[in-house]
Formats: C-alpha cells, sequence, structure tokens
C-alpha cells in the first residue's frame, strides 16, 4: 500500500496522505506502516501541548522543556536508521514556513542521508538498497 504522512497541527493534509498533528503520533505511524509508506511531510512548529520530553525523557528540562516539533520526528528516524539499521523506504519532504526550523530539519536530513551512504558502503549490494529513502527540502 501506498502510504504518505502529513505532520502538521493547522494545516489539512492534501488528498491521499493521512494527516498527525503531534510528534508522538507521527513516530508511531512511521514504526508501524515504515515499508508502506512512500512519502512524508514535516512541519516543524506542532503546537506547544507536547513536551519533547513526554517520548524523549532526555529532554525533561523541566519548565524549559521545548514542545515536540517535526524535527524531533526527522531525529528519531535519523536513530532508526543509525541504532536499528532501518532504511527509509520513503521520500522526506518539508513544508515548514520557519526558517531556523528548516534549517535545524535539513540537518537532520543530511545526516539520514550520511548514515544510509555509510551503512550502504560498509556491505555488499543488495536489492533492498533501491529503495534508499531521498530528502527533498521543498516547500509545499
Amino acid at each position: 500500500m501506498d502510504r504518505k504522512l502529513w505532520l502538521d497541527d493547522r494545516r489539512p493534509a492534501p488528498d491521499g496522505w493521512v494527516r498527525r498533528r503531534r510528534a508522538r503520533t507521527a513516530m508511531e505511524y512511521l514504526d508501524r506502516y515504515w515499508d508502506e509508506i512512500s512519502e512524508i511531510s514535516l512541519d516543524h512548529d506542532l503546537g506547544e501541548d507536547e513536551a519533547a520530553s513526554s517520548f524523549w525523557p532526555g529532554f525533561n528540562v523541566g519548565p524549559l522543556t521545548p514542545p515536540a516539533t517535526g524535527e524531533h520526528v526527522l531525529r528519531w528516524i535519523e536513530a532508526q536508521v543509525f541504532l536499528n539499521g532501518r532504511i527509509p523506504p520513503f521520500v522526506i519532504r518539508l513544508h515548514t514556513a520557519n526558517p531556523v526550523g528548516r534549517a535545524r530539519m535539513e540537518q537532520a536530513c543530511a545526516s539520514i542521508r550520511s548514515f544510509i551512504a555509510a551503512r550502504q558502503a560498509s556491505r555488499p549490494p543488495s536489492s533492498d538498497d533501491s529503495s534508499a529513502s531521498s530528502t527533498s527540502t521543498s516547500s509545499t
């Protein structure tokens, strides 16, 4: 099945996309349907009602704990690649209007690409490598 994930707390998803408003539910969706997802598009700012520490205890700094963002989803994907060897079969797009958040998300995408390239270079080619993710930073 061709699934597409749209992460945004305000903008509606385009036709044919599944919308998630919070980082945690986006990560749960990605984890469950990883091999069935063809594309994801992420916003950075997701409101103030979900703290990053709710799913990442290291982010708990009391009242200064930052809200969860689309960047946290990318860092989770990065961990899946680096720690678990899961190569994303999906294209990653960014649709955030936050320039600072976009820059940080682009860095996370570059890191994901780097981990995938290093992983693929360290082992013999296989048919699975043809589905390696690409990342894009296009605005929608």
